[in-house]
């Protein structure tokens, strides 16, 4: 994530009984808003590394690493 940064919003919707979330369309029956902001710091162009300054508006289950995975970042 070499010098991005933006908003991410996505609904997810949580499996209780296998502990996952995952990002669905909005309207999905139980799923929930989420949002956050990121920034990237540093970026390791040898590694594929990045440093990311995380603001979340919402705090949802595992929301942070579902939301970049759904970006691939």
């Amino acid at each position: 994530m070499e010098n991005s940064k933006g908003t991410l919003e996505n609904y997810l919707l949580k499996n209780q009984s296998k502990n996952i979330s995952k990002v669905v369309k909005e309207g999905t029956k139980n799923a929930k808003y989420a949002k956050l902001d990121y920034e990237t710091l540093k970026y390791d162009e040898d590694i594929n590394l990045s440093v990311l300054k995380i603001h979340l508006h919402t705090g949802r289950h595992h929301q942070i690493r579902v939301q970049l995975a759904n970006i691939r970042a």
